[in-house]
Formats: C-alpha cells, structure tokens, sequence
C-alpha cells in the first residue's frame, strides 16, 4: 500500500526501486526499506516481472551490504542472480552483476578462498562479454583486492588495482564513490607493502572524496577515520591518530545502526592500537576485550570475525608479558583463520608467530621452534608483508639460540631478517638496531 491506502501501480515499480537505492545509499534505512515494500507489491502486482524483481533483491542486497548486514547481502544477492539468470540468461549483463555482487559478501564472511576462486572467475566472464573496463567491474575488483590481500597475494593484488584505476578514469558514471574507493584500494595495498606515508595520502584523499560520495553518513565517516588512524599509528603519530578516530567513532557508537558490528570492531582495535602506542596498554586491552564481545555476539560463537580480534587480544597481551593468556587466545584463533585462508596466508601466519613469542617467554623455546617452521613458508613465498616477515626470521633465530641450536643456523635467521628490513620500502631503522644488537650480542 502507498501512503493514501492504494495498492501501488505496477508502472510504479522501477522508480520505488531505484529511490529505495538512493536512500540505501545515503543512510536513510527507513525511507529505503519503505520504498522497497512499495517496489514489492508493485513487482507482484505485474507478475512475471522477473526483471524487476531481481533489481529489486539486488537492491535490497545492497542496503543490506551497506549496513555490514553480510548474511542477509548474501541471500538477497544469491536471489537477484538466479532471477536475472533464468529471466535473462546467464551472460546478459545484468546477470553477470548480480553474479559478481553474490560473491561480495563472503569475503566479509570469512570464506575468502571461495570468494577469491569465483570473483576470478566472474571477472573472466564480465571483460569477455562487457569488456576489461566496463563499470559493472567496480564492486567486483573491490572485493578482488580484498581477498588478493588478505591471502597474501600482493603482486596479484597491484595488477587488480591498476585495473580498477582504468576503470574509474575511464569516466564511470555513478559520481565520486568509486574514487573514494579505489583511493582506499591503493591506501590498503600500500599499507600492506609498507608505504605507510603513501597509505596516509590515499585514505586522507578518500576522506576528502566521502562526503560528496556519501553525504552525511556516520559510518562511512568513521570507516574513513579508521584507516587514517591506521596510517597515523604506522608513522608514529598515535595522539594524532586518536584525534582523528575520537569523534567519528563516538557519533556512530550512537546512531545503534542496524547490523554495523563489523564496523564497531573496527573502531574499537583502532582506538586500541592509538592508546597502546601512547603508552596505555590497560586502556587498550579494555578496548580489544570489548571488541571481542561484540565479535562473538551474546552467545559467544566463534567466527572468522571474531578469531581477528583474538589475535590483535592475543598480540596486546604479549606486548604485556602475559604470555599464557596469549598463547590461548592465538591457538583458539589460528585454525579459523586457517580454515578461512588456508596455510601460509598472513593471518595464520601471524597467529603462529604470536604463539611463537608467547612461547619464547614461557621459556618453551623448542616448541616455539616447531611452530615457527610451520609459519616459514608463508614468508619463504613472500606472502607476508615486510615487518611480519622478518619478525618471523627473527623469533626463529631466538628459538634457534634458546633451543640450542647451531650457530650458523641462528646467525643465517637473523641475517635473514635484516635482509628483509633493509629491502622493505621504507626500513624500520629501530628494527634494524635491535636485530643487530641482538646478533653482536651472541
């Protein structure tokens, strides 16, 4: 029913479509999910109108993505594609969209080898039939880059990126948003690679970018403040970082958004990183607890979400010397992570090295050994990003020496991660210092 009582006109059903889009867009959940009762009803008012009704769920998929609403994006998505498919065929261009945009979800689900197997092949299927820049790639090279990074696949990841500037140069018609996109893109890939500086000016650009693109919408804001703070945090400058995330993140703790637990996460282990790095490792263990809680929801049920905020807990409590408490939470994270990225990818990586350090300082150092071995062929096929990868160097040679290890072997580990840190982008000169300290030393 309209707001005057009628049934909706079956003509009605494109428009109430594309305003319920509109509001999804900007924020505005209420209008949005009114608009796409009022495009239901009319959709069912024409009958085999499968077109329309796949616009429809791919729409509502969208504001359910917006609102990191990830399982509910998944079915809507799923739905639009099997229409569109059997209304439409399955290379028709829209078909091709939905099938991409269906996949989106599950790297945010944590099914990141899935989702990176057919976002590959979904991308081979669009540049054959819509050509290699057509703007129905954007979304879908997104998400490419995502799950290229988080398994450790940089070199992938950069072509991905280069790719998705041709596509947003090459005049793609929806405004500004996929520029702040694709400036996150290179911020997030630069950050992995160690420009940290370069990461900084491509998330402040985006920043500059969002309000044109979004309007006032809290949650982009703060998911803007995230990754500057991220940046600031890297280049040693946590007050300001802590600036930067204060307010945005408080406004959007209070809007209560439907569904937008993932970026609460997020705003909680920034806040952390910012307070740890100014010295306040209780402020900061408080923050990450409380991240954890709203990552395992009120039944507490483990997921890939919540096995990311185990391990930042877990690397915290290191930093602290309570090594036990560690050592739980990095073995209760590590086969999630395995599971949803496979071995040698950074995340499980960095899990094994942070049960290693937890080791070391119960003073179990033949068991780290053991654990680091497992970890070594992710750096050994350069999957980890620089500072990960001569940290593992490192923690072997210490497990080296404390376990008795030969000489050569210990002295080969920590050369190794001096050659890391000396190649990285931007050396970490305090790393570098403490590394050959270390090695003078023995």
């Amino acid at each position: 029913m309209d707001a005057t009582g009628k049934r909706p006109a079956a003509y009605a059903a494109r428009p109430a479509i594309r305003l319920s889009a509109v509001h999804f867009k900007e924020s505005r959940w209420e209008q949005a999910s009114s608009w796409a009762r009022y495009a239901r009803a009319a959709v069912e008012r024409l009958g085999s109108a499968r077109p329309l009704e796949a616009e429809l769920e791919n729409v509502i998929g969208s504001g359910a993505s917006i609102q990191f609403g990830e399982p509910g994006a998944l079915e809507h998505f799923t739905r639009a594609y099997t229409l569109a498919r059997d209304a439409l065929g399955a290379e028709h261009p829209e078909t091709l969209a939905y099938q991409g945009n269906a996949l989106l979800p599950l790297v945010y689900l944590g099914r990141i080898r899935e989702a990176h197997a057919g976002l590959l092949q979904v991308r081979r299927l669009q540049e054959k039939y819509l050509g290699r820049t057509h703007p129905h790639l954007v979304y879908l090279l997104l998400s490419l880059i995502d799950a290229n990074l988080r398994l450790g696949e940089r070199a992938e990841a950069r072509a991905v990126v280069a790719q998705l500037r041709e596509v947003v140069e090459g005049g793609y018609r929806l405004g500004s948003s996929p520029w702040v996109w694709l400036h996150h893109a290179e911020g997030d890939l630069a950050l992995e690679e160690g420009r940290d500086a370069e990461a900084l000016e491509h998330y402040e650009q985006a920043w500059r970018l969002r309000v044109g693109a979004f309007g006032d919408n809290l949650e982009r804001e703060a998911e803007a403040a995230v990754l500057v703070s991220t940046a600031l945090v890297r280049l040693g400058k946590p007050a300001e970082a802590l600036r930067t995330l204060e307010a945005p993140c408080r406004a959007f703790s209070r809007t209560g958004a439907a569904g937008a637990l993932l970026q609460t996460q997020r705003c909680l282990l920034a806040l952390a990183d910012a307070h740890e790095a100014l010295g306040r490792a209780t402020r900061a263990l408080a923050l990450r607890e409380q991240a954890l809680r709203t990552a395992a929801g009120p039944q507490g049920m483990e997921n890939f979400d919540s096995a990311r905020v185990r391990l930042a807990l877990a690397q915290g409590l290191n930093r602290m010397g309570r090594a036990q408490e560690a050592l739980a939470h990095a073995e209760k994270a590590e086969p999630l992570l395995r599971e949803a990225l496979g071995e040698g990818a950074p995340l499980p990586v960095q899990a094994l090295m942070i049960r290693a350090d937890a080791l070391l300082a119960l003073g179990r150092a033949r068991e780290a050994l053991a654990v680091l071995e497992r970890a070594e062929p992710g750096a050994a096929r350069k999957r980890l990003a620089p500072r990960d990868a001569a940290h593992l160097y490192f923690s072997h040679a210490r497990a080296l020496r404390e376990a008795g290890g030969p000489r050569e072997r210990v002295r080969a580990s920590a050369e190794a991660a001096l050659d890391v840190l000396a190649r990285a982008p931007h050396p970490d000169g305090a790393e570098q210092a403490r590394v050959r300290g270390w090695l003078a030393g023995r």
